[in-house]
């Protein structure tokens, strides 16, 4: 692919903006969020963060390696997911801030309940 990835271009994606970002954060504050109540116990994990490319005064690319793992009350098994964030970060009032954010996860198939997580 252009980017360098090994996307393949009939990938299906999920395009998030921040007025979604911010209707999922309001969501999980309300009742109808049932799978999250009570609230999972999560774990983040981000590794091999490698600067790819950018100008350190104001514009960076990062890739990284995540895993994400997930365990809720009552079941005794551990959803996970992994694979790789394509970061761009850019500076605003001289703090770092994510501007966009692409994952590519590790499975075809994912098996997790629902994407309630913020990856």
């Amino acid at each position: 692919n252009k980017d360098g990835s090994n996307i393949s271009e009939n990938s299906l994606y999920f395009e998030e903006t921040k007025k979604s970002l911010t209707t999922r954060v309001k969501r999980l504050r309300t009742t109808s969020a049932w799978a999250e109540d009570p609230a999972p116990r999560t774990r983040h994990l981000v590794t091999n963060i490698i600067i790819e490319n950018g100008s350190a005064d104001d514009s960076l690319s990062v890739r990284n390696s995540f895993l994400f793992l997930r365990s809720r009350a009552g079941d005794a098994g551990i959803e996970q997911l992994c694979g790789e964030r394509l970061d761009v970060l850019r500076k605003v009032n001289n703090q770092w801030q994510i501007a966009s954010r692409k994952i590519i996860p590790d499975q075809a198939v994912l098996g997790v309940m629902n994407l309630s997580m913020f990856l």
